[in-house]
């Protein structure tokens, strides 16, 4: 989350969200999850024993993957590696 990145001044929600409009809205393609990409998630969360903030991770994860794209940016590879092990080859850092 923009808002929780450790700088000082920290980023207001409102400068978070002009951020996010002018620079993702308006050349990325917004995925939507269903009901289904949802719980297929979480159970499979569930069968690794994986709780907490992974699950953001893996719910992003499963967006990429729905969107087939060609890549996910992170500055935590690591957990979004553990959140998405098959995304392997797709997951790197900006």
């Amino acid at each position: 989350m923009l808002t929780t990145l450790p700088v000082k001044p920290r980023l207001s929600p409102s400068v978070v969200w002009r951020l996010v409009h002018e620079n993702v809205e308006v050349s990325a393609e917004i995925v939507s999850l269903s009901e289904s990409d949802y719980l297929s998630t979480l159970e499979k969360l569930s069968r690794r024993g994986m709780a907490g903030g992974v699950i953001y991770d893996a719910l992003i994860a499963r967006a990429a993957e729905k969107a087939e794209a060609e890549r996910l940016l992170t500055w935590n590879e690591a957990d979004f590696r553990r959140a998405w092990p098959e995304g392997e080859s797709v997951i790197g850092s900006p």
